[in-house]
């Protein structure tokens, strides 16, 4: 653990919540990407809330308050945040069909029409029983391939507020289409091992593994989801004015 994140730690134990958070839903997840030979691995944090939620990931912590309408986004290194609106995605449009002429003049953001199959394999996964579910995504000129390790068993402590924070987190990204879909058809599963391979248009091959190493509910530690005192409010597009 970093000095940033420790600190951020001791600064969460040393406020006061305003009315106490019993039964938040508490998740660790371990993700690795392997690009071009070299692996990065990083850990993310998530405390969920009914209406309010936090995600740590290596010097950055996002918080959500539904309750206020507002994000914050922390820098743990420079002790600073900004504070953005909440905003509800709009449906896009109908993205039409590159043009082939003029492709290589425009960022290339691959539309994904995807497959799904159930292999019926199951195996467990930090005691989690899961079932294997296979996914192919193809666009114009990118792959997707990926294995998605998916916990359907009910009454799991956290599970259903897990599954519905991840289904806002999913939504709008094409690349994770079809584990939406899996989800969405189950209103308690949760995908505890995503194994992903992705072929792109021009760079490498890269693949990243998502484990799910804890879940659970526990009471979130005073002061989780506020801003820690002695961070300055940096300005950001978005601000409230």
């Amino acid at each position: 653990m970093n000095k940033a994140m420790a600190c951020f730690l001791i600064s969460l134990g040393i406020l006061s919540a305003a009315g106490g958070a019993l039964a938040d839903t508490h998740a660790v997840v371990e993700s690795t990407r392997i690009y071009m030979d070299q692996e990065t691995k990083v850990t993310l944090v998530h405390w969920v809330a009914r209406d309010r939620s936090l995600r740590t990931s290596p010097g950055r912590v996002t918080i959500t308050r539904h309750d206020l309408g507002l994000v914050w986004n922390l820098d743990l290194n420079a002790k600073s945040y900004t504070e953005t609106v909440v905003r509800k995605p709009a449906s896009p449009p109908p993205r039409p069909k590159p043009d082939m002429r003029k492709l290589w003049q425009d960022f290339y953001e691959p539309d994904y029409s995807w497959t799904i199959k159930d292999t019926g394999a199951r195996k467990t996964v930090n005691g989690f029983d899961c079932r294997e579910f296979r996914a192919a995504g193809e666009a114009d000129f990118a792959e997707i391939s990926a294995a998605y390790w998916v916990c359907l068993t009910s009454g799991i402590p956290g599970a259903k507020a897990f599954h519905d924070y991840f289904l806002g987190q999913y939504r709008g990204d094409n690349r994770l289409a079809a584990l939406l879909k899996l989800l969405e058809g189950n209103p308690e599963g949760f995908c505890a091992l995503r194994e992903v391979t992705v072929e792109n248009s021009i760079a490498p091959v890269s693949r990243v593994i998502t484990e799910l190493v804890k879940l659970e509910e526990a009471d979130a530690p005073p002061g989780t989801y506020e801003v820690p005192a002695g961070f300055r409010k940096a300005e950001g597009r978005g601000d409230r004015s």
